[in-house]
């Protein structure tokens, strides 16, 4: 008996062993709590996961989720959680439900009188009768601060002003009832949210819909085990403000160029721009341009290409050239934080002009 402690006791500290918690010194120790995949792992809270011991044949008849969120100084908003569970039995039977929390605070997994708390959710006796649902709760607080923004094309050049595509933003993960447990769990979830004003909650990009109630279907839902829950404050734009831009270089076949310029953003790859070059001397050129750009930010640095157009205007008679002419602009460039470079290609056709620069830029 002591060779056989021992040996164990080593397996636990080299690893090769799970070492005993607080939920596995019960008689029946708990399924793990399944984290697939390619989900969401960025939330800030995870709750949920339901799950029985020994597995059986108790059906999860119906699963929803509810969310109550308040905004708080310092915060995006603190969110009372709730995960409601109603279960089947098709037999007199005692189980024991295990749920998990991770960055919930003062959660608690209870079912009439038997109730669990939090920090550590110890396993939760139940007694089931023969077909007499059985509702389980797990309710449970998580102060939610904002995550970062998205660095789309915009913000990748214009760190300091351009206006934010989005508002501020948080995810929680609802982690639904393990199915390898149960007989059976729902095809379907339900998403109740109560929220202030100028917020918004979405479960797998879908809102809302009347009553504020969002109702997941086994087609949405596939074999998801994560709902991830997106609370969000208004905010953000459909056209955005991205900022000033300047340009040093120079052209190929006409010295050196200067450019000046503003930028506009619409969704997360489309920038437009207006600027003017000029030689300082003897042409100017006033320029527009539509963009096709990455979202990135340092490395790898933010593509781009576009389309526009030019007008040139000739401000001394030291060039043979047209007074004004209009024509095409290509342009393609990288971004590597506020700090590019840009290759531009001018044509003109009034005196079949085609004019190529190279420009390094800083925006803020």
């Amino acid at each position: 008996m002591k060779a056989r402690y021992l040996l164990s006791l080593a397996a636990v500290c080299l690893g090769l062993a799970p070492s005993p918690t607080l939920a596995q010194t019960s008689t029946q120790s708990a399924p793990s709590s399944p984290i697939p995949a390619g989900e969401v792992r960025d939330a800030q809270a995870r709750f949920g996961a339901l799950r029985a011991s020994p597995s059986g044949d108790v059906v999860v008849e119906q699963e929803t989720v509810a969310v109550r969120c308040q905004p708080v100084p310092d915060a995006l908003a603190e969110c009372e959680v709730e995960a409601r569970w109603t279960l089947v039995s098709p037999r007199d039977q005692r189980v024991t439900l295990y749920a998990s929390t991770v960055g919930i605070e003062r959660a608690r997994l209870s079912s009439g009188e038997s109730a669990s708390d939090a920090p550590a959710l110890h396993p939760l006796e139940l007694p089931l009768t023969a077909g007499t649902p059985a509702e389980v709760v797990l309710v449970g607080h998580a102060r939610l601060t904002p995550s970062q923004g998205m660095i789309d094309s915009l913000a990748a050049r214009h760190m300091l002003l351009a206006t934010a595509l989005e508002g501020p933003h948080a995810t929680m993960l609802f982690t639904r009832a393990v199915e390898r447990t149960f007989a059976r769990v729902p095809a379907s979830v339900e998403v109740r949210a109560a929220l202030p004003e100028a917020f918004t909650l979405r479960a797998l990009d879908t809102p809302p819909g009347p009553d504020d109630v969002i109702t997941l279907s086994q087609s949405q839902l596939e074999t998801r085990a994560n709902v991830p829950l997106r609370i969000a404050q208004e905010g953000g734009f459909p056209v955005r403000h991205g900022g000033p831009f300047v340009g040093l270089g120079g052209t190929f076949d006409r010295g050196f160029r200067g450019r000046l310029g503003y930028e506009l953003g619409f969704g997360e790859l489309v920038v437009l721009s207006v600027a003017v070059d000029s030689d300082f001397i003897d042409w100017v050129v006033v320029g527009a341009l539509l963009e096709l750009a990455t979202p990135s930010f340092v490395f790898p640095p933010s593509l781009s290409a576009g389309v526009g157009f030019a007008y040139r205007m000739a401000v001394s008679n030291a060039l043979d050239l047209p007074r004004t002419s209009a024509g095409l602009r290509l342009e393609v460039g990288a971004v590597f934080a506020v700090v590019g470079i840009t290759a531009s290609f001018d044509y003109f056709p009034d005196d079949a002009a085609f004019t190529s620069s190279l420009l390094g830029r800083l925006s803020i």
